[in-house]
């Protein structure tokens, strides 16, 4: 374990046992301040710029239609968006930097 504290709840009971209730969506980041979040029914992601992306996976699973603009949307953002992190760690370099 590193010596520093890191964000977060281990995944491994869902790895032991996948069918385990999870209550909170899971965030993959790419670059500082670019972040998806993913629970059973939507994906928000946003960019550093502050553009957005909004999927509702039950009647779009392949994430074609954004729904991030739509105004009735706004709650969804919302109960997501609380799960960023309020610090973004630096960026280890790669494409973006």
């Amino acid at each position: 374990m590193p010596k520093h504290m890191l964000e977060g709840r281990s995944l491994q009971p869902l790895l032991d046992r996948p069918a385990t209730r999870w209550d909170r969506p899971v965030l993959t980041v790419y670059g500082e301040q670019c972040g998806s979040l993913r629970d059973e029914t939507h994906r928000y992601i946003r960019y550093p710029d502050g553009t957005e992306e909004l999927y509702g996976h039950r009647v779009d699973p392949h994430e074609w239609n954004n729904l991030a603009a739509r105004p009735e949307t706004a709650a969804v953002k919302q109960r997501l968006a609380k799960w960023f992190p309020e610090r973004w760690a630096k960026s280890l370099g790669g494409r973006l930097g």
